[in-house]
């Protein structure tokens, strides 16, 4: 195959056959990370336009926006969150749903005497014992999991093997934070968010591999508010370990980032073995 250039940084590399009538895009994995994790984030930014459109400026339900965008009501909750877009306080109903809505006591009275009119009220009665049995049991098992959970080894051990279960990888943004740790800091930092390390009950991003007590978090724009900063350095720094927080946009000015990196690198916190 001739040379061809590259799509994400335009240099001339010679393309090989990835496949049957399909040919290689990129020079190298950094560039198509790179090119991927632009395409996502300029996905992100015209979704957030268009959820914001919907919500503010045609005021639309949520039910409205699920039938406009063909999804669910949850997933429209879930989209306004991921994209920062800010709700209204007062609850959006969609179609005659009484959450949020207390019932008159008439109603209650009409519901009651039906229901009583229907079932008798022996099983009523039954029923009420029954509920009885069932809340206490429900009680104890809150308070036993509860027990269980706040044993630090119990905990660990749930979400290792929750991560397990799942097949934890990195995403593209750590990757591309991983391919620059890999490239200037070698055999320094290792990814454990697959839940290889947990420290009290927290997965950390990057940890440092040669004795130093040293974590490195990469912060997604949409995915962390500021108050995260503090929460999570706080959390660490009871186990000894200083926090670097890397926010995702950073990664775009790659020499600014490894001069943040080598300034955190120097500092002298190593692990007591």
């Amino acid at each position: 195959m001739p040379d061809k250039a590259c799509d994400n940084c335009w240099k001339q590399f010679r393309s090989r056959q990835a496949g049957k009538g399909r040919y290689t895009r990129f020079c190298s994995k950094s560039c198509e990370i790179e090119y991927r994790s632009k395409q996502t984030l300029a996905k992100t930014e015209t979704l957030k336009v268009h959820l914001h459109y919907l919500y503010w400026d045609l005021r639309m339900t949520y039910n409205e926006m699920a039938q406009e965008l063909c999804c669910s009501i949850s997933t429209v909750r879930r989209l306004l969150q991921r994209t920062g877009i800010y709700c209204k306080g007062q609850p959006i109903y969609s179609g005659r749903s009484m959450k949020g809505r207390p019932h008159t006591l008439e109603h209650n009275r009409k519901v009651w005497e039906a229901i009583k009119d229907k079932l008798g009220e022996g099983f009523l009665k039954s029923q009420g014992r029954f509920k009885k049995s069932i809340g206490t049991a429900s009680e104890a098992a809150q308070i036993s999991n509860a027990a269980k959970w706040s044993n630090p080894e119990t905990k660990a051990s749930v979400l290792k093997n929750m991560m397990k279960a799942v097949g934890a990888k990195p995403n593209l943004a750590e990757l591309r934070l991983q391919i620059l740790l890999d490239q200037y800091f070698p055999h320094e930092w290792k990814f454990v968010g697959n839940g290889e390390i947990i420290i009290g009950g927290k997965l950390p991003d990057f940890i440092n591999i040669n004795g130093k007590k040293q974590i490195i978090e990469l912060f997604g724009i949409f995915w962390h508010p500021l108050f995260d900063v503090a929460k999570r350095t706080d959390h660490f720094r009871q186990y000894g370990f200083k926090t670097l927080i890397i926010w995702e946009d950073e990664l775009e000015n790659e020499a600014k980032l490894v001069k943040k990196i080598k300034a955190f690198t120097r500092r002298k916190e190593y692990a007591q073995h």
